[in-house]
């Protein structure tokens, strides 16, 4: 669940402000991703676990009004449904803070219990982040590859530890935003020219693809057939970002890694994904809200077929 205080501006540490206004609407990234895949025209079965409190039973109601399935979510009894504290500023950006809560009692066994449904049998894609156990992830990824389904992992939040060796070859697409690749590969990625140093860097561990996404510059795509040498600069390709006045960016990541993951179930190549998944996140910045922020197919097809131009802020820089 997402608690949403508006303000002009983010307190500094020891500050005191009065905020604009307040809402919660339904949240956390699984079920963001989940709910915007949903929207987009995606059959979706999620895994996870909710509180046994109110805010878990608004939850489940919410996600099957938007026609998730919620087979393999389950109520964590005595256990608080997990929330995200979100500090939302006039300009669109924000800062959050999660309490995990039944998220962090998902466990290998609950990813056991949805195979044994067949869930991962009639998978085309996996989504998943990391607001649950890392045990927990491992296990999609051992299920996910016994069954040669491809992942989309989005590590968000970054982890302070270094991923286990044997996740890398397991992951299909890793989707990190600038912040998340410069934490995971070690370089910096303020231009971008270190966005791709990046990518090439995690490439080389051995994940098969890698879209970084860095909000007005766009996306960086690469793939493994493209390069063996992460040091090269040539190569990959920017997806343009489109031209908006964001209203509120909580959700635009999560939207983006659904629309990828929804793209690529379909069949469509990495870059078409992409694409699709810049225009999907392009209007969820324009609406408040998570989850619900997300648009729909038709709302995403009619934006790319208004004419829009992509927005190419610079030549991306060499380096």
């Amino acid at each position: 669940m997402d608690l949403v205080a508006t303000v002009e501006r983010a307190p500094a540490a020891g500050e005191t402000l009065l905020g604009d206004s307040f809402h919660r609407t339904g949240g956390g990234k699984g079920a963001n991703q989940a709910v915007a895949a949903a929207r987009l025209g995606a059959a979706v079965e999620m895994v996870g676990k909710v509180g046994s409190d109110p805010f878990g039973r608004e939850r489940l109601q919410g996600l099957r009004a938007e026609r998730v399935g919620t087979r393999s979510v389950t109520v964590e009894p005595g256990v608080p449904t997990g929330v995200a504290l979100i500090t939302l500023e006039k300009s669109g950006e924000n800062r959050i803070i999660v309490v995990p809560g039944a998220n962090a009692r998902l466990s290998p066994a609950d990813v056991a219990r949805a195979a044994s449904l067949s869930l991962f049998d009639w998978a085309q894609v996996v989504l998943v982040q990391l607001e649950i156990p890392l045990a927990t992830v491992a296990a999609v990824l051992e299920q996910a590859t016994k069954h040669s389904v491809p992942v989309v992992l989005n590590p968000a939040p970054a982890p302070a530890e270094p991923f286990p060796a044997s996740w890398w070859s397991q992951i299909s697409v890793l989707v990190p935003n600038r912040s998340e690749a410069a934490l995971l590969s070690g370089v910096p990625t303020d231009t971008p020219g270190g966005v791709e140093k990046a990518a090439r860097t995690l490439l080389a561990r051995g994940v098969r693809q890698v879209v970084v996404t860095a909000g007005r510059e766009g996306a960086f795509v690469l793939s493994s057939e493209e390069t063996d040498d992460p040091a090269r600069t040539t190569g990959g390709e920017w997806i343009p970002a489109f031209p908006v006045e964001p209203v509120d960016t909580v959700g635009a990541g999560d939207t983006f890694c659904a629309a990828l993951a929804t793209g690529l179930a379909a069949g469509e190549t990495l870059v078409s994904a992409a694409r699709f998944a810049a225009a999907a996140a392009a209007i969820a910045v324009t609406r408040p809200g998570a989850g619900a922020s997300a648009p729909t197919r038709a709302e995403v097809q009619q934006f790319l077929e208004s004419g829009r131009e992509l927005e190419a802020l610079g030549e991306p820089a060499a380096g």
